[in-house]
């Protein structure tokens, strides 16, 4: 153990507790970056709703139930970074009420 001359003591098991979170983070992060490559290639150039998404993913074997937090998130994502844009609305079939329609940006 040290203190490194601030008063707080440093225990090896505080430096392995923050190698576990970083791996589970970097683990994290590319499970992210995967689902949206997922996402994109379930839009491909068409226009489709987050519920659209869930059901050709489910179609597809990615999803076996629809899980909408599986793509919801990763559209939010991708349209901060300006890959996904709206594309306007219609009516889901699922839950009867208006989904934005989603679409890639232009310029990818």
């Amino acid at each position: 153990m040290s203190n490194y001359g601030f008063g707080t003591q440093i225990t090896m098991s505080d430096i392995i507790a923050k190698g576990n979170r970083k791996d589970a983070w970097d683990k994290m992060h590319i499970k992210e970056n995967d689902r949206r490559r997922v996402v994109l290639e379930v839009l491909g150039d068409k226009e489709m709703t987050v519920s659209e998404m869930v059901v050709a993913l489910m179609d597809k074997g990615v999803l076996t139930w629809p899980n909408r937090n599986y793509v919801a998130p990763r559209v939010t994502e991708l349209k901060e970074m300006g890959v996904l844009v709206q594309a306007g609305t219609r009516r889901s079939t699922i839950s009867n009420r208006n989904e934005t329609v989603w679409k890639r940006a232009e310029e990818w």
